[in-house]
Parts: C-alpha cells; structure tokens; sequence
C-alpha cells in the first residue's frame, strides 16, 4: 500500500517535521499557539499574532455554561444555524478584548477580528 502524503506533515524513522519544521525544535522553542497557527497558516506565527491568538485560547477556556460568551455564542447559533462561525465569532469577541471588525468589505472577511487593547488605552 502506498503510504499517504501530505504538505502539512513528514517524517522517517528518527525525525518528524510539521509543515518543514521539526517537532523537536518546536517542542523546545516554540508555544503550543505557534504550532496550531503552523498547522493551519503554513508558517509561524509574528508576536501580533501569537499574542491574539493567545488571548483567543485563554477566553475560550471552560468557564461554565452561564458565562457570557456561552450565552452569545448560544443566542447566534440559535438564529443562523447555517453558520457555525457566527457563533465561534460572536463568542469570541465578548469573551475576551476582541472586536469584530465592523467595516469589513465583503462576507469573506466580516468575522475578521482586530485586538483591541483596553488596558493600555
């Protein structure tokens, strides 16, 4: 059987690498928010987007049914379940210091998301 291939992985008997980058490296200098965005971006990501992303994974945290991102998230799934991200969205941007980007052009790009940083305003 031919074995599968894919850009986003490779490895041999003593190595792995994930979109080029060898794991061991990234175990040792890189942060878990670096390899996901390597996943799915293809490269590493800069300090903005570390940052942001950061910010994303510690607001998405568990903190219980009742909390105000659950309750968002939950009031636009309800109203447009044809579109998954509007919840994530929505759920986002209460749970953390994430404003969507109201003056996106087109559709592709309204659930775009600007980090907005209230404590050093």
């Amino acid at each position: 059987m031919e074995p599968w291939k894919t850009a986003i992985s490779n490895s041999n008997a003593t190595h792995i690498w994930i979109r080029g980058h060898d794991i061991t490296s990234l175990m040792r200098t890189g942060t878990f928010v670096d390899t996901v965005f390597l996943l799915h971006a293809g490269r590493i990501p800069s300090a903005n987007e570390r940052r942001l992303l950061d910010a994303i994974l510690t607001a998405v945290a568990d903190h219980g049914a009742g909390a105000p991102s659950c309750a968002t998230a939950r009031l636009a799934a309800s109203g447009n379940r044809q579109s998954p991200s509007a919840a994530i969205a929505a759920g986002a941007a209460v749970a953390s210091k994430l404003t969507p980007l109201a003056h996106a052009a087109d559709a592709k790009h309204a659930f775009a998301f600007e980090f907005v940083d209230y404590a050093g305003a």
